[in-house]
């Protein structure tokens, strides 16, 4: 044999099994820990030859083992299966491994891979013969045939925890009856009854008694869209319902490097016999891009929010997208089902009963019946007319009712009225008058003041200044409308701290930090210890967000007594609060920022009002201040005022 030496030209002869053009330095202590590296992988193939010579067959049909070892497999390395896996199976090569006619490390040798492909997909092998052995004389059980036919059974057999309200199965009647007759269907059903869950299982059922069906699963946002396709990934990626519906070893889920997608977005079951474009489910949100996007059934689940349906402008954006690019993708025989919950008397269930009525299939179902001629305060006799009484009890209901009574009948009774059209009538407002107070005067249990201001460039500095009690209750004591610029943000500060003492003052984040720059305005702050500004964040989600956002201050002006009072107690605090009112009530949410809007009062309102929120949850750790004007009046008080 001949010996091979190194390609540097430094005369040593290569070790056995060495890369021809391998480069071995001169350096002795480099050559030296070559040769562990060497030894160390040579010592490692032996053991692999070695653990090959331990497999014995026992038939062409029968399941393989190792001496000694579990029969699982389980303690095998990873298996591989792909493309160059079944090009492997299709030689003789696995089976005179598994007759030790040749060892792993020759048939690598012979077959161009590497050893530790060979060991992987001889792995896979061995699984894939055990399976094959187990498929020969599995039948599927009788039980798991009659739940793939319906949704009560299917759901009693695969999810008995889950509970089965009469109205769920009336609901898959219903998309039953809208698929592959090109049906459409419009599901109003009560928010919070299941109707998430519900969908998720029902196409678990579907989709493992027709793996060839194409799902699109729309929802307001392609997160949540996701979010609800990944539940289902999950379900049909469990190995016990697999080998339920399918046979031992058998998952929904292709097979690696199939090219078949397995994720949240989209996925694909690997067991289609028909060869598609589609996938099997598809998660999109609205407004998303639907090219390429057919399929069997379309499911829209709650397309739309409360905050959506506040904006005209977005309620009409989405609607447009539903009626044009969303159908567009409906073919003859597409079957299309909304389930949602009312959120506006303007919303797209809307104006498909409104508009569209001929085409569309419109079933309503509320959490409570209407004109319930039953005293709402006995409960245990509502039993009969609440339409989930299990879950959803009428002391439930009621509670959700008195909490927000528009809200309950959009939400709960499916029952939207044009109020909803605003966020505030004139008559909320008119409660929220305190004709004991002006304005100046500070109330009497508040002890906190914060003033928000919007800035402005090119239109009038807005600022409202909050009172603040810890019971919760919020009293605006004074607006002011400054020049534009930093100007007016320092005639502000200055003026609201020498007048009321205040020294909270939140601004919008990206103007706070301009004008903590300027000199005059950090001087005076800093001379009189007034902290630096708080930085308020705006966009268009947290600023419609009925929680925290605009529509939060509004239902505290709803409240009965309400959160919110204003001084109207004499002709100039009246003159001033209209003026504040006026702004309140023409609030426009589309054009809210806009260089023409009026909104800058109502802005630096919500500003004040989204700190005293956080106020009033953590109330017990405010530290409580002294405002006591007199403190600030006194002929020996001296201001380091701005020049």
């Amino acid at each position: 044999m001949a010996v091979r030496t190194c390609a540097c030209g430094c005369g040593e002869a290569l070790a056995k099994g060495a890369r021809w053009n391998r480069i071995y330095l001169n350096d002795k202590h480099q050559r030296r820990q070559t040769a562990r590296n060497y030894n160390a992988r040579k010592r490692t193939s032996e053991r692999g030859i070695r653990n090959d010579r331990k497999r014995v067959g026992t038939g062409s049909g029968d399941a393989l083992s190792f001496k000694g070892k579990d029969e699982s497999l389980d303690n095998r390395g990873s298996y591989r299966r792909g493309p160059k896996y079944e090009a492997f199976c299709e030689t003789d090569y696995p089976e005179a491994i598994l007759s030790s006619e040749m060892t792993n490390g020759q048939v690598a040798s012979e077959y161009g891979a590497s050893h530790a492909d060979i060991s992987r997909w001889m792995a896979a092998y061995l699984e894939d013969r055990q399976t094959g052995a187990a498929l020969k004389d599995w039948t599927r059980d009788e039980a798991v045939d009659a739940a793939l036919m319906s949704y009560q059974p299917f759901v009693e057999h695969f999810h008995p925890e889950a509970l089965i309200p009469d109205f769920h199965l009336e609901w898959e009647q219903e998309i039953d009856g809208v698929v592959g007759n090109g049906g459409r269907l419009v599901l109003l059903a009560p928010q919070r009854h299941g109707k998430t869950e519900f969908l998720i299982r029902y196409c678990q059922r579907r989709i493992a008694a027709d793996p060839d069906i194409c799902i699109l699963w729309v929802s307001r946002a392609k997160e949540l869209a996701e979010e609800s396709v990944g539940m289902l990934r999950q379900l049909l990626e469990d190995e016990k319902f697999g080998e339920a519906v399918l046979g031992p070893g058998q998952t929904f889920r292709p097979p690696a490097r199939s090219g078949k997608s397995w994720t949240d977005e989209k996925l694909t079951v690997g067991q289609r016999t028909r060869i598609r474009k589609s996938p099997t489910v598809r998660a999109l949100g609205i407004g998303g891009t639907t090219s390429g996007r057919d399929a069997d059934l379309i499911i829209v689940d709650d397309p739309q929010e409360r905050e959506d349906c506040v904006s005209p402008t977005t309620r009409e954006k989405q609607s447009r997208w539903f009626m044009t690019t969303l159908l567009a993708r409906k073919m003859e025989k597409t079957g299309i089902a909304l389930i949602t919950s009312r959120r506006h008397i303007d919303d797209i269930p809307g104006k498909l009963i409104k508009d569209h009525a001929e085409d569309w299939r419109t079933i309503i179902y509320r959490a409570h019946k209407l004109g319930c001629p039953k005293p709402e305060a006995d409960s245990a006799d509502h039993a009969d007319c609440i339409l989930w009484p299990e879950l959803r009890s009428h002391k439930f209901l009621m509670g959700q009712k008195r909490a927000d009574v528009a809200f309950f009948e959009c939400n709960y009774q499916n029952n939207p009225s044009a109020d909803s059209l605003v966020l505030i009538k004139a008559e909320h407002l008119e409660r929220c008058k305190d004709f004991s107070r002006s304005v100046g005067a500070m109330p009497k249990n508040a002890t906190r003041y914060i003033a928000g201001i919007d800035p402005a460039e090119a239109k009038p500095v807005a600022a409202v200044l909050w009172a603040w009690e810890p019971s919760g209750t919020m009293h605006i004591v004074d607006t002011l409308e400054a020049e534009p610029g930093v100007r007016g943000g320092r005639q502000i500060v200055t003026t609201w701290f020498k007048k009321y003492a205040c020294r909270e003052f939140v601004v919008e984040k990206n103007i706070a930090q301009s004008w903590w720059q300027d000199k005059e305005l950090s001087d005076f702050c800093a001379r009189n210890g007034i902290p630096k500004v708080r930085e308020h964040y705006t966009d268009r989600t947290n600023k419609m967000d009925p929680k925290n956002g605009v529509p939060s201050m509004y239902n505290d002006m709803r409240t009965d007594p309400p959160k919110i009072t204003f001084p109207y107690g004499d002709r100039d605090s009246q003159q001033q609060m209209d003026r504040l009112l006026r702004t309140f009530l023409l609030f426009d949410p589309d054009h809210a920022g806009g260089k023409h809007a009026d909104d800058d009062l109502p802005m630096a309102a919500w500003f004040g009002h989204h700190v005293m929120q956080k106020w009033t949850v953590q109330r017990q750790d405010v530290a409580e201040y002294d405002y006591s004007q007199t403190q600030w009046v006194s002929s020996t008080t001296q201001y380091a005022g701005v020049a």
